[in-house]
Parts: structure tokens; C-alpha cells; sequence
């Protein structure tokens, strides 16, 4: 096939505007993106130069080792949320729903019924979320375990309405799911969940958020025509720092190729969702002055539901100038 595969611009604003109920189409998605990519390798420079005195994070772990670091990170952000008041952690949320054992002593066990368990994860032969994995565990796995699996079991015990938990068709959720999820990763970092954790490992954070760019770069000017997908496999490996990643590897392919199957429902909308998300806490902080309460805050986004964020906003603030601004669009094509 020689032909284009990206949709367009135009047919990506309208894909955003329309089933995403964003107010960012091409231009305004693809600037947030390149704005996003310049601070995060500023941020990491800064850290780099911050920790240029301490020892490098270098593991080789094991697959024990692995499953083991899992564990004590989950419980680690599971407490943080709880005792920092950042958001309801329920009795029942349990991490073993995500690890598939409730303490270490099971999976000492598992082990030595299955056997293995001893083989080394060498960084350098391995994808970029892991690499990042092995030095710094807590924000890729708190990513996966509070921003999807806790996310959907929350969703899952709606009450209020049927339609707030049910499952989106065209991945009309994407800017939420993806955006919550990957907010989480910096944003606690920042409100202190590494804080007792090595400090090199805010690094490692700043390396995850640059993955996010390699990936979310080339989706947009591949859906521009800009580019083709061989064309975007180099540039995911040129942007990425420290040469994590590289033209030809398995997890580089199956992005990209995932980018152009699925316009505007993945990286370009982990990032544009952390911003959407970013500016509803400023809209709702500055709305409620003194009263916000951040453990509020957020309960009340997660008990939207899983519906596109325009929409969360619009019931959180009564702000519907982005609501207004589709529909406008809509009546006028």
C-alpha cells in the first residue's frame, strides 16, 4: 500500500470536535503536544543536572525481583492517596486485583510451584516502559493500577446513572481514560509520592512523559500525511531521550502501527487529556478559592463517569463554552 494512511486534518479536527467532544482540533491538539514536549526535556535536563552527583539507577532485576517491585508500589501509592487526602481510597480496593497475589510469601510460593522466577530483565533489551520500570517502578505502574484497573472498578459501582458507567463505543473516552491515567504519573510526583523514594527516579518520570511525546509526535504528523509509518519509527526513536528506543523494536512497530488504526484515540489524546484535566483542577480551583479540597476534586471528576471531558467540565463548572463551541460546528456543517 502506497497510498496516504493518515485521515487528514481535516478529517482529525472533525474526529476530535465531534466524538471526543474536544475543542481542540489538529492545530490546537498537535500545539499542545510540541509545547508539552519542550517542557518535558527541560524538566528532565533540570533533574539530570540536579542529580548529577548520585549514582546511577542501574538494575538488573529479576522476574521475582520484577513482580516484587510491583507489589511494594502499588501498596506504597495506595497509602499515599489514603494518608495525603488525595482521594477516597475505598475498603475495597485491594492491589492484589492487579498483582494476582495478596502478599510476597504467595508469590514465593507461585514461583517455586511453576519454577523460574530467577531470569535477569536486562534494561537494555527491553521496551521503554520498562527500562524506566526497573529504576523507578511507582509512577508506570500507578499509571496502569489507579489511572485504569481502579478507574473502571470505580466506574464499574456507579450508582447514580447506567449511562455514566457504561462502556464507550468509538473511543470517545480516550481523552479521559488516557488523560487521568497519564496525569497521574507527574502530578503525584508532584504533590510528594517519590518523595521518599530515590531521587533519580523523578528522572525517570520526566523519561516516561517523553516516551508519551515519541509516541504522540509522529501519530500527529503521520494522521497530517506529513510522514509515512516507516518515517514515523525514526522520529519516535530520534525524540526520545538516551536512545530508549529504536526504529525497529517490537513496541515502536505495534505503536505506530496503533496510531494509525486508531486516529485521535490514544497518544495524541494522553496528552491533550492531561491537559484537559490540568485545566479543569485550575478552572475549579480558582472557582472555589479557598474551599477546594483536592481529595473532593477529585472524587468528583471520577464520579462523572467515564463520559468525554468537555462534559465533566460543563457539570463540574457549568463552564459549556466548549459544549457550545461544537455544537455551533455541528449545526453549522
Amino acid at each position: 500500500m502506497t497510498a496516504p494512511a493518515g485521515i487528514g486534518k481535516d478529517n482529525y479536527s472533525w474526529w476530535m470536535r465531534n466524538v471526543q467532544l474536544s475543542p481542540w482540533g489538529w492545530e490546537e491538539s498537535n500545539g499542545i503536544i510540541q509545547r508539552e514536549y519542550d517542557r518535558v526535556i527541560t524538566f528532565l535536563k533540570l533533574e539530570e543536572h540536579r542529580n548529577r552527583d548520585l549514582d546511577p539507577l542501574e538494575m538488573a532485576m529479576t522476574e521475582r525481583d520484577y513482580e516484587a517491585s510491583v507489589y511494594e508500589a502499588l501498596h506504597a501509592v495506595v497509602e499515599f492517596l489514603r494518608d495525603e487526602e488525595i482521594m477516597t481510597i475505598d475498603d475495597w480496593v485491594n492491589p492484589a486485583d492487579y498483582t494476582g497475589f495478596e502478599t510476597l510469601a504467595e508469590l514465593d510460593e507461585r514461583i517455586a510451584r511453576e519454577g523460574g522466577g530467577n531470569e535477569v530483565l536486562l534494561p537494555e533489551e527491553t521496551s521503554i516502559d520498562t527500562k524506566v520500570r526497573q529504576r523507578e517502578m511507582l509512577p508506570g505502574e500507578t499509571h496502569e493500577f489507579i489511572g485504569h484497573m481502579l478507574d473502571f472498578q470505580r466506574q464499574e459501582r456507579l450508582t447514580r446513572s447506567p449511562i455514566r458507567s457504561a462502556g464507550r463505543r468509538y473511543n470517545m473516552d480516550s481523552m479521559r481514560t488516557e488523560g487521568w491515567a497519564v496525569g497521574l504519573e507527574e502530578l503525584l510526583m508532584q504533590a510528594g509520592v517519590l518523595d521518599d523514594r530515590p531521587r533519580k527516579g523523578r528522572e525517570m518520570e520526566y523519561l516516561m512523559n517523553a516516551s508519551h511525546m515519541s509516541l504522540a509526535i509522529p501519530d500527529m504528523e503521520m494522521h497530517a500525511n506529513e510522514i509515512d509509518l516507516t518515517e514515523a519509527r525514526h522520529l519516535c526513536a530520534e525524540i526520545m531521550p538516551r536512545g530508549w528506543s529504536q526504529p525497529d523494536e517490537d513496541m515502536v512497530w505495534f505503536e505506530m502501527q496503533s496510531n494509525i488504526r486508531n486516529p485521535g484515540g490514544f497518544h495524541s489524546n494522553v496528552v491533550t487529556g492531561k491537559a484537559y484535566f490540568m485545566k479543569l483542577f485550575r478552572e475549579r480551583a480558582q472557582q472555589l478559592g479557598d474551599d477546594f479540597v483536592l481529595r473532593d476534586f477529585i472524587d468528583e471528576f471520577l464520579e462523572a463517569g467515564i463520559i468525554p471531558m468537555s462534559l465533566i467540565r460543563w457539570e463540574m463548572t457549568g463552564n459549556s463554552d466548549d459544549i457550545t463551541l461544537v455544537t455551533e460546528e455541528l449545526e453549522g456543517s
